[in-house]
């Protein structure tokens, strides 16, 4: 079971998971071997560290431009083109959500290839993390439909799954959210998997001012909302 990070609310889950210890790190290596990669994978690293250089990270796969896909930006595998295997795929509201046109000349999509989609997130430390999700197209048609199930094609999103629910931050400002996602290149220092440390953990355990309105219970939000009352 993969997952797929649809929204900027996805890649921030997994984002304060990191932050929280939550995911392990699997080392620095500065190639990921592509045999390694699927559809569902999601890497998540820190960009750079203060004081650190960037180094660019490289998955093993040949991708196309970069499409901007507000706030994420887009990569699709390419393969040499060949003219007795011309890849072509539906064109409907939804598939043009991922369709690349600028491909570079002599290239072609690969029939049923991977894509990814990169975003840059400020965690809650201050520090940015990218977070790159890589699916294949028809797994994930269904979650940007107007009404999607909670999976689909084996793949679910990170914030429908109830062991994240813990990390859920919001953006205290309008402006926090414009500077806290960023589209840059794809650049690697610290790749880490999935690994929940504390799967049990409640969500009435976190600070109010880091979870969304409908995480809170009625009684704690009164309670916390007449105490600030109290002290000002």
């Amino acid at each position: 079971m993969g997952e797929y990070c649809k929204s900027e609310t996805d890649a921030r889950v997994l984002v304060e998971a990191v932050v929280a210890g939550a995911l392990q790190s699997v080392g620095q290596s500065q190639v990921k071997p592509p045999h390694s990669i699927r559809s569902g994978t999601i890497v998540v690293f820190v960009e750079q560290e203060k004081g650190s250089a960037k180094h660019r990270w490289r998955d093993g796969f040949h991708w196309s431009p970069a499409k901007a896909q507000s706030p994420f930006l887009l990569y699709r595998e390419i393969e040499p083109a060949n003219a007795n295997m011309k890849y072509s795929e539906k064109f409907n509201r939804i598939h043009a959500l991922f369709h690349i046109s600028n491909l570079r000349d002599g290239t072609q999509l690969v029939s049923n290839g991977l894509a990814k989609r990169t975003i840059s997130i400020l965690g809650s430390n201050g520090i940015k993390y990218r977070v790159i999700s890589y699916f294949k197209l028809p797994e994930i048609i269904n979650f940007h439909r107007k009404a999607h199930l909670p999976s689909c094609g084996g793949l679910k999103l990170p914030s429908d799954i109830p062991e994240y629910a813990q990390y859920a931050v919001i953006p205290l400002t309008k402006q926090d959210s414009g500077n806290n996602c960023q589209q840059t290149d794809t650049i690697f220092t610290k790749p880490v998997e999935y690994e929940i440390v504390n799967p049990n953990a409640q969500a009435e355990d976190m600070t109010p001012l880091l979870l969304p309105p409908s995480m809170i219970s009625t009684r704690f939000s009164v309670e916390w909302t007449l105490n600030v009352l109290e002290n000002l």
